[in-house]
């Protein structure tokens, strides 16, 4: 059975000792966060904003000298991840971010003097990332899974919708 893009990267971010990735789920993010949800070598921490999914990555890439990766959906959350990366380079800390379906992001990337690569084909996505670990810095690699794809909905069980219901009842009632 072949794997989707989503679970190839998973994969291959876990056979390289990546165990978090930082970032807001959305539509495009779906599959990647379905194949993390099922690897149990990675882990998918939530943030409110993309630019705090970057400095997370960039944060625990300088206390832990591990590869720190940052992901975000389509919209306006890859200049905001670009902002967070920043730092990063600034500070010269091996950072990952991954978007996912959104015009040429890479060369948006370029343009604003960071490293941008795109992976249009599921078979060169371990080339890619290969390519994004040897170069210096933090890289945005732009996957594109399947331009045609409508976006999926996320796999939600029934207990993950009872502990936000519960956790959401405790706020509310700390709050009065």
């Amino acid at each position: 059975m072949s794997q989707t893009v989503g679970e190839l990267l998973t994969a291959t971010l876990g056979d390289l000792g990546v165990t978090q990735v930082f970032g807001i789920v959305g539509d495009a993010l779906n599959p990647f966060t379905d194949a993390i949800r099922r690897d149990e070598r990675v882990k998918w921490l939530g943030v409110r904003h993309e630019e705090g999914a970057a400095l997370a990555a960039a944060g625990q890439t300088k206390l832990t000298g591990r590869l720190g990766v940052c992901a975000r959906t389509t919209g306006p959350g890859g200049t905001h991840l670009l902002a967070g990366l920043y730092e990063a380079r600034h500070d010269h800390a091996p950072v990952q971010g991954a978007t996912f379906r959104n015009p040429d992001f890479a060369m948006y990337a370029q343009a604003c003097g960071a490293t941008g690569l795109r992976a249009t084909q599921p078979n060169r996505l371990r080339d890619t990332l290969a390519l994004a670990l040897a170069t210096p810095g933090p890289v945005i690699v732009d996957v594109v899974g399947n331009p045609a794809e409508i976006p999926s909905m996320p796999h939600i069980h029934a207990d993950q919708v009872w502990k936000f219901g519960i956790g959401k009842m405790r706020e509310a009632f700390a709050k009065s």
